[in-house]
């Protein structure tokens, strides 16, 4: 079964790109007919997600100097 495809014209293209979570989509009367993510969006909430995650962990903790030298002491080896 195929899926089916809309084209967005360039304003409606703006209003889902500048969003930040989902977009409701509705016919010429308003009327809701769905709800979409999109993609970025999705994907910026999962970075927070795992962000909030990783910080509520209890480490270890390395500062970025650390870790480019110990990927250094690695690439000597």
């Amino acid at each position: 079964m195929a899926h089916a495809q809309i084209f967005l014209d360039s304003e409606q293209l703006k209003a889902v790109v500048h969003s930040h979570g989902p977009v409701q989509v509705c016919d010429p009367s308003g009327n809701v007919l769905g709800t979409m993510t999109p993609a970025a969006a999705w994907l910026e909430q999962q970075d927070i997600i795992e962000a909030k995650r990783r910080l509520a962990s209890d480490g270890p903790w390395h500062t970025t100097k650390q870790v480019f030298d110990r990927l250094r002491d690695l690439a000597g080896q």
